[in-house]
């Protein structure tokens, strides 16, 4: 019943829970259209990893779907509650098994997306930045590292990107992060739901591979959920509005120990530490920021969160 309550005040009124379906609903008919699209179109040995579309045959309705409700709790549920290693275990390797299943159904047409997913929207969201927080020439520095300008470290995340090498386009979520997770205990099975599908204006259930496993590396190693949460937050050091710090308390050693986890492990033969994917999880940070406008202060960690990974990740000047 409760999980049941948070769902709906997180979605106000885009969905309704009637006990045994949900009907997701937006003004954005495009978007929900193409998110039907993907769960009624991905192939049927990925359809255990996904919510269950339920519709009448012929043309669904416009701007709404309905899923079968699932009464379990979300992937991010799970993290900001600490559970325990024996967890993690289980929806790492569930989200690798259908990680790797999904890198067998490739795109005849072979179309490259990565570039477009990691760099595209960061180059336009670029512009969209709050006056507040630096520029492309502005040096910028975080716990005390300086990383040079934001223009140097966006020019890094570039160059890895592009000198990765192309990879078939096969089935991709999107939005593989731990909101759009659940998981099913009695299965130890991740069951996905509000899939991106939609890449470069394009409806498809294709795209890249290492764009899902950067979305899963926001979650983890990005630590995304507890910055949505209010559990997380950054602030400016004194004396200079550019240089920011952002520490995450470790919690014991848990959160820690999901990140290693995370960076041990390998899908579609793409290791998830693997340079690009981690230029890819810094991009997502870096170009979400307009999409935070309701919340300045989260922007700002957003942003300081960007540059500590980039400085985990690629080090400093």
């Amino acid at each position: 019943s409760s999980r049941y309550r948070l769902a709906a005040a997180r979605h106000f009124n885009t969905l309704h829970i009637d006990g045994a379906t949900v009907l997701k609903k937006s003004s954005d008919a495009a978007k929900l259209d193409a998110e039907a699209f993907w769960l009624r179109s991905v192939p049927a040995a990925l359809k255990p990893f996904t919510a269950r579309l339920i519709e009448d045959a012929g043309a669904p309705a416009t701007g709404q779907y309905r899923t079968a409700y699932a009464n379990y709790p979300t992937v991010a549920e799970l993290y900001l509650a600490r559970s325990p290693q024996l967890v993690w275990h289980k929806i790492l390797s569930s989200a690798c098994e259908y990680l790797d299943l999904a890198a067998t159904f490739t795109d005849p047409d072979n179309r490259a997306t990565l570039e477009w997913l990691a760099l595209g929207k960061l180059e336009a969201r670029l512009e969209a930045y709050p006056g507040v927080l630096p520029g492309r020439g502005d040096a910028v520095a975080i716990n005390g590292h300086r990383l040079g300008t934001l223009g140097d470290v966006v020019d890094t995340i570039a160059r890895t990107v592009r000198a990765a090498p192309a990879l078939p386009a096969c089935v991709m979520h999107g939005d593989f992060c731990f909101s759009n997770m659940l998981f099913d205990t009695r299965s130890d099975r991740i069951v996905l739901i509000d899939p991106r599908a939609a890449v470069d204006g394009r409806v498809s259930v294709y795209g890249d591979v290492r764009y899902d496993i950067a979305k899963l590396g926001h979650s983890v190693i990005g630590r995304y959920d507890q910055i949505i949460a209010g559990h997380l937050n950054a602030a400016r050091e004194p004396g200079d509005a550019n240089a920011f710090r952002l520490e995450p308390d470790e919690e014991g050693g848990l959160r820690a120990w999901i990140e290693s986890a995370f960076l041990a492990r390998q899908a579609a033969g793409v290791a998830f530490g693997d340079p690009v994917v981690k230029a890819t999880i810094v991009s997502l940070f870096l170009s979400m920021i307009p999409l935070h406008a309701d919340n300045p202060g989260r922007q700002l960690t957003l942003f300081a969160n960007g540059l500590r990974l980039y400085h985990a990740f690629f080090g400093g000047r």
